[in-house]
């Protein structure tokens, strides 16, 4: 990580810590874009409405935009060679278990399908591993968001068989958002 950049050799895109200035696109890029209808609200996602400013602060809470200690979480905005388009965060990192829930979206549908995504979730990975030691990732997406567990797929993760009351002991809170998440899981073991 150089100057709250996160990048890594053979990789298209780079990470760039999000700054509270960033908050409010971040929002827009997951309750107001094009995107949006890929992973919250209606036709297919009914039981997942887009938030609301407030709930959207209040899950993104400033700790995810500053350095604050003691938080455990992080939002990076996802750069490739000309353009932000899209963020990744990091959320109830635990660096005793070695483990971290993950998250991504991208601005416009336009940046979906040509693999930013799985791109970018290897490169958070690596980057947590080499400096904070997670060896275990994880990620909770609906099973009709068939592109993006394609995504996670291509980037290493595996389907668990693990309920919401299993996922909510592991983690300590309800981790799910939809009817039919389906808990997704990386580990890593050695370093790059």
């Amino acid at each position: 990580m150089i100057n709250d950049t996160v990048q890594f050799p053979g990789f298209n895109i780079n990470l760039r810590k999000a700054t509270l200035a960033d908050r409010p696109i971040i929002y827009n890029w997951l309750a107001k874009s094009t995107s949006t209808k890929s992973m919250l609200g209606e036709p297919t996602f009914p039981d997942a409405p887009a938030p609301n400013w407030n709930e959207f602060v209040d899950d993104f809470c400033d700790g995810f935009f500053t350095d604050s200690v003691g938080n455990n979480g992080k939002c990076f905005i996802i750069r490739n060679k000309h353009y932000e388009i899209g963020t990744v965060c990091y959320d109830l990192m635990n660096l005793t278990k070695k483990y971290v829930l993950l998250d991504i979206w991208l601005k416009d549908e336009k940046y979906c399908g040509h693999g930013y995504g799985s791109e970018t979730l290897l490169l958070l990975c690596i980057y947590l591993f080499n400096a904070k030691g997670i060896k275990y990732f994880y990620t909770a997406p609906s099973l009709r968001n068939i592109r993006a567990i394609k995504s996670y797929e291509k980037a290493g993760f595996n389907k668990l068989k693990m309920n919401r009351s299993e996922a909510k002991r592991k983690f300590g809170i309800d981790i799910f958002d939809y009817r039919d998440n389906v808990v997704m899981k990386k580990v890593i073991k050695e370093s790059f």
